[in-house]
């Protein structure tokens, strides 16, 4: 097996040039130490927001760690939660652009085409067409298209703005099949996903006030604003979180929006396309305010966000 297949695959786990490399070790069983790096894997992904990547001359160690992504993907999806499959492709394309921006343009350009992304370098600049660059450009990366020079369909970018345009075309390529269907998991890897630790920090709200009966009553949401979800944020905004912290938690208009602003940072983390920002927000919490409204009910949140989040009152 070709070295530099190796370091490839292990710089960059979804390439079809990794998975050749991971069908001629032949895998045919559980392995318990992968199985453990890759739950290393996703517990930094989910508990940090970051995989990190680091460089090494080590073959062995290089393969290693290209099969803790096969079992990473398992083990994300065998946790139950699509929001943490979104979370853990950021993660992975985060580690990815890292290792990219240190690699030779030669590796650039193979990434750019295992993402069906036509570039060509001109000069000090890379050049890419207009449609790949508004297809994968990030929201609030600092990339606008105002700012770039366009010419015959073309875009020139720097090798880091190109890097964060690619960052989002493997996420994208990453998240694609996940979460797997736990039915083409061995029951093995599912219940070794019991026993991970996902840390998920909780948002502060001060000054809460409300009947405690109502508080109880709506404990469901209480569970919401501590899972980031990638979907449906509009509606969860104005329907139920907006209501529930004015008009439950007692909460002013401009503390809840505080609230909020922070979930919707976190949900980002898992899906960053969203319009969803401070000014809806906060136009949200005044209008929920004056005119005393409640948060829609159990049921049919859960029917809303069905497939996004599994809420109950427990």
């Amino acid at each position: 097996m070709d070295p530099a297949d190796i370091d490839f695959a292990y710089k960059y786990p979804f390439a079809p040039q990794a998975k050749s490399v991971v069908a001629e070790l032949n895998l045919n069983k559980i392995d318990h130490d992968l199985l453990k790096f890759g739950r290393i894997r996703v517990e930094e992904a989910l508990n940090k927001g970051t995989i990190e990547y680091k460089s090494t001359p080590l073959l062995e160690l290089k393969k290693t760690y290209l099969i803790s992504y096969v079992y990473a993907r398992m083990l994300v999806s065998s946790l139950g939660n699509k929001s943490y499959a979104g979370r853990y492709a950021i993660a992975e394309a985060r580690r990815c652009a890292s290792a990219l921006k240190g690699d030779s343009d030669v590796a650039l350009f193979k990434v750019c085409a295992d993402l069906n992304i036509k570039a060509r370098k001109k000069g000090d600049m890379f050049l890419i067409g207009f449609v790949a660059f508004a297809s994968n450009v990030p929201k609030n990366s600092g990339i606008s298209l105002s700012n770039q020079k366009l010419e015959g369909g073309e875009i020139s970018l720097g090798k880091d703005e190109l890097v964060k345009i690619l960052e989002e075309a493997m996420f994208r390529e990453i998240r694609k099949g996940l979460p797997i269907d736990t039915k083409a998991i061995p029951a093995e890897v599912v219940d070794y996903a019991k026993s991970m630790k996902i840390i998920v920090p909780e948002i502060e709200i001060k000054g809460m006030h409300g009947k405690t009966s109502d508080i109880r009553r709506y404990s469901w949401i209480e569970k919401l604003l501590s899972t980031p979800i990638g979907d449906v944020r509009h509606r969860t905004v104005n329907l139920i979180l907006a209501p529930y912290l004015t008009n439950i938690r007692g909460m002013s208009a401009e503390a809840a929006a505080e609230v909020i602003v922070k979930y919707i940072d976190r949900c980002k983390e898992i899906n960053p396309d969203t319009d969803v920002n401070a000014s809806y927000i906060s136009y949200q919490c005044r209008y929920a305010k004056s005119r005393s409204l409640k948060p829609m009910a159990l049921e049919r949140a859960a029917d809303m966000l069905k497939g996004t989040i599994n809420l109950d009152e427990k």
